[in-house]
């Protein structure tokens, strides 16, 4: 059985005097915001970093900017071309551990940015009570600049041969969609919001791992970490929260 939610958005990259008395509340209780970008694939020295800037040895310079991302400068060609790397967003606990907000491999350091860079955006959550999944997929469906609809469908399936029903479901999607693009012959970009497997999801992303046995991530496809219980200020979070929220309503009235 399929269930069907659907939202309205409009995305603002700045505060506006739209924004509520409650919103102002909560940002102004809002724990600090950190970032980590991990270079550490490009072999990056401690002794090599600048605020703005990462020398790589003498024949490269990796430039850092919030309007054009990462980018490598080639010292010998003068070639420049952007490079994706993991990037996470996180606050500290008070037990002084980190709580990771969203995590993305991209090549812009702004969150959102990075996420709407892709062609597809979709989000999936799964809630489970016994034998019982409910599969919620969110997608944006921009119907202006900054405007559009997150349509959200529901599946109600049995899990009871599944080991992971969490990861079961990603690959059922992801490989609906990769199809679909197969039969049109499109060529997009396709991120996948998820909310759990934090720890390998850059196994997956690599494709060193599959998410079921003999599947791997399509070309094409990311696979983005957004946690559902904080970080509503970047759009990664709001949707999987709004997947969260559709998939416990449809549990809960089963």
């Amino acid at each position: 059985m399929t269930y069907h939610f659907s939202y309205s958005f409009e995305i603002s990259y700045e505060d506006t005097l739209s924004v509520t008395h409650k919103q102002k509340k909560q940002k102004a209780t809002m724990k600090e915001r950190h970032q980590i970008i991990d270079f550490s694939p490009l072999q990056v020295r401690q002794e090599d970093l600048n605020d703005d800037s990462i020398e790589i040895g003498e024949c490269a310079t990796i430039l850092i900017s919030d309007k054009e991302g990462i980018q490598l400068v080639d010292h010998d060609t003068g070639e420049i071309q952007t490079i994706d790397v993991p990037i996470d967003i996180f606050y500290e606990r008070s037990n002084g551990k980190e709580k990771i907000l969203n995590q993305i491999i991209a090549s812009h350091i702004d969150p959102d940015k990075a996420l709407l860079m892709h062609d597809i955006v979709i989000a999936v959550d799964t809630n489970t009570i016994n034998d019982t999944s409910v599969t919620a997929i969110a997608q944006m469906c921009f119907t202006g600049e900054t405007n559009g609809v997150i349509d959200v469908n529901c599946k109600v399936w049995d899990n009871t041969e599944v080991p992971k029903a969490e990861v079961h479901a990603w690959a059922v999607v992801i490989n609906a969609v990769y199809s679909q693009l197969q039969n049109k012959k499109q060529n997009k970009t396709v991120a996948i919001v998820v909310d759990s497997e934090l720890g390998a999801l850059q196994q997956y992303n690599k494709r060193e791992k599959p998410l079921v046995q003999g599947f791997y991530l399509p070309p094409g496809f990311t696979l983005v970490y957004a946690s559902a219980d904080t970080g509503m200020e970047f759009i990664a979070n709001q949707l999987i929260r709004i997947c969260d929220k559709c998939a416990s309503e449809v549990l809960k009235n089963r």
